[in-house]
């Protein structure tokens, strides 16, 4: 069976029909990814929105705090320093002071190395300052040498004693706490 030839008007048609797929295809070819790109740009802007938004809060908080920072500072300006917990080189002889006498009153050499402050804050020990010291001597009235370190005004309490038979002479080793005012 042979194919009837088309009449001019149905060739016209397919071709217009072809003509109208091949421009929907085109069409759909060029403003699909636009589209698609319109979309994504939607949600860029969306979620652009929603950080500027979170960092205007931040911002406003920031400014808020700022604004009580200088407030602070303003009413802070007018208190006073407070003093030091630590203890001064000045203080700390002070308090030792007696001790050498004591060392000395009682022939016994005083320690090389001088006192060793265990604390140096006041708060550590309630206002008292931890101090070891090591001596040497013949301790022939070891009786009255600790009599009389416990009249010590500074000596608040005798932690420890420690001594030692050496070949010639005995070391003592002695852990105190002493209070850093005077009057104490």
């Amino acid at each position: 069976m042979a194919k009837k030839p088309q009449s001019p008007k149905q060739q016209t048609a397919v071709k217009l029909f072809l003509c109208v797929l091949v421009l929907l295809a085109v069409a759909g070819l060029l403003l699909v990814p636009k589209f698609m790109r319109h979309s994504e740009l939607k949600k860029d802007i969306i979620t652009a929105k929603a950080t500027l938004l979170e960092r205007q809060k931040y911002s406003d908080a920031y400014i808020t705090l700022l604004a009580m920072e200088s407030k602070l500072m303003q009413k802070c300006e007018n208190l006073e320093a407070p003093e030091s917990n630590l203890i001064s080189t000045l203080e700390f002889e002070s308090a030792t002071e007696g001790l050498i006498e004591a060392i000395k009153r009682h022939d016994l050499s005083p320690p090389e190395e001088g006192f060793e402050m265990v604390t140096t804050s006041l708060t550590d020990y309630g206002g008292q300052v931890l101090v070891t010291a090591e001596f040497t001597g013949d301790f022939t009235d070891a009786w009255g040498f600790f009599v009389e370190l416990g009249t010590i005004p500074h000596v608040l309490h005798i932690q420890s004693i420690d001594m030692e038979d050496r070949f010639e002479a005995v070391a003592c080793r002695l852990a105190l706490r002493l209070s850093v005012t005077r009057g104490d």
